[in-house]
């Protein structure tokens, strides 16, 4: 028995791992449950106490390599910020980021179809000037963006007329400023080129494996919040189901999917880790006892 498992075809590891990632995705369950931290509540708290009609800058910095960690914190802040009846002005700064980001709106454009297109929600489109865009729009936002995706007239767009009716004109007179960013250009940019030379409330999100690069611009505020990979966009549903239950759809995303489905894989592969470890000290412990028996 021992020398099967030894000889065990590694295609039904694969084999356990995929039923073991299929589950969780056809029969939904929750196997733990997710703990907000400081820095998700962060963005969280700003959005949810912003008043109705307050505008925000919402920057989709990735492509669809990176959608799978950070499109479920993409859809929670954007369902969380046009519950709350805040209007959201959209961009991005990768080219790869253009018709995901068209992709996210209609999808939020289903889900609220109360919101009224450059009246609560308006696509600025994609700028190739990475960081020189973002200092560019500290001084003036419709010199940088003088057209939106549609080709309309930025500065024409009602969105950019705050409820006292000043005109928002730079990076400073926006609410918020969140960016959602995969790597560079992204939230690095963002603090140092806009967050340092506007003071503007910042907020951000990232895939897992940047989040420790960031975690210090948290600590020296110069970000509000921070979002890491597919658990901070877990963590986020768990905030918004907790506090708007069945009022906001589909506040429990694919983010809190996405944990379990993670959380099944690392139990099947400790058990997998223990398992090997176990057969393989009993197979040495038999050969050392059949070698001291034929002595």
């Amino acid at each position: 028995m021992l020398d099967r498992l030894l000889k065990l075809d590694r295609r039904w590891i694969f084999l356990c791992i995929a039923v073991a990632t299929a589950l969780p995705l056809i029969f939904p369950f929750s196997l733990v449950r997710v703990e907000v931290t400081d820095p998700t509540r962060g963005i969280f708290d700003t959005i949810d106490t912003l008043p109705a009609g307050s505008v925000i800058l919402f920057s989709n910095d990735y492509d669809p390599g990176s959608a799978a960690e950070l499109r479920p914190m993409t859809l929670a802040i954007l369902r969380h910020a046009f519950h709350r009846k805040q209007r959201v002005v959209v961009m991005t700064l990768w080219p790869g980021g253009l018709a995901l980001t068209q992709d996210i709106l209609q999808q939020m454009t289903v889900e609220f179809p109360h919101l009224r297109k450059n009246e609560d929600w308006a696509f600025l489109g994609y700028n190739a000037g990475q960081q020189a865009a973002i200092a560019n729009m500290v001084r003036n936002l419709t010199e940088t963006y003088p057209k939106d995706r549609d080709g309309m007239d930025t500065a024409s767009l009602p969105i950019l007329v705050k409820a006292d009716g000043r005109k928002i004109e730079s990076l400073k007179d926006f609410a918020y400023v969140v960016s959602i960013s995969a790597g560079d250009p992204g939230l690095e940019q963002w603090v140092i080129y806009g967050q340092g030379e506007s003071g503007c409330l910042l907020g951000g999100g990232s895939t897992a494996v940047s989040i420790t690069q960031y975690l210090s611009y948290f600590q020296a505020k110069q970000m509000n919040g921070l979002l890491g990979g597919l658990r901070g966009g877990a963590e986020y549903e768990r905030l918004l189901k907790d506090k708007y239950g069945t009022e906001v759809k589909n506040a429990e995303g694919k983010g809190s999917v996405g944990v379990q489905v993670l959380s099944v894989d690392h139990f099947l592969i400790i058990a997998f880790i223990l398992f090997s470890n176990v057969i393989y000290f009993a197979s040495k412990l038999r050969t050392a006892a059949s070698t001291g028996a034929e002595r």
